[in-house]
């Protein structure tokens, strides 16, 4: 049993400590949409619910050789709540890619606004909003890259004439795409 662990575990081990040419060492785009968005519950313990997934992308930018990239979040999450409401996000990003030698991990962070649109659009302020990131990249090849990626994201939305204000903050999943040029 022994000898069948070490059969394994000795490839598996040598896939993961050699290097590869992932496209780390070129120019990348990116696009990644939105797949899930769960709303963070508020101090009194009410939270709201999304109707759906998030509508909206995710654009991306690496740089070669210096692990760092820029990203622009353009987003809208319909509120489950009667009527026609959403909450639009707009974030810029920076990230950094750990040199990992068979995937790549990015770690970022973004800053933006978040403002609710429709019916009830005229009760809040628009708010900033901030987000914390992992995104998870699988070489295909030596151009292409599937990405997946969870959004820890923190926004309170100012309620009009009031000290209230709405959570809006939330985990929300990704998946998309990105090529190197």
């Amino acid at each position: 049993m022994k000898k069948l662990i070490i059969l394994f575990l000795f490839p598996v081990t040598m896939l993961f400590l050699s290097p590869s040419q992932v496209i780390a060492d070129t120019l990348s785009i990116g696009a990644e949409v939105p797949v899930f968005y769960t709303f963070r519950s508020a101090d009194d313990g009410s939270s709201l619910d999304a109707d759906g997934f998030p509508i909206g992308i995710i654009l991306t930018s690496r740089l070669p050789f210096f692990n760092l990239g820029v990203g622009l979040e353009y987003y809208e999450t319909k509120i489950d709540a009667g009527g026609d409401s959403s909450i639009l996000t707009i974030m810029a990003d920076a990230f950094y890619v750990l040199p990992l030698p068979v995937v790549n991990l990015a770690i970022g962070g973004g800053y933006g606004i978040a403002q609710v649109k429709g019916d009830y659009a005229d009760l809040y302020e628009s708010s900033n909003a901030s987000q914390l990131y992992l995104d998870l990249g699988i070489p295909l090849g030596e151009t292409f890259e599937i990405n997946a990626g969870i959004h820890y994201i923190i926004s309170q939305i100012e309620i009009k004439n009031s000290d209230s204000r709405l959570e809006a903050g939330g985990i929300m999943g990704t998946v998309g795409l990105s090529i190197g040029l």
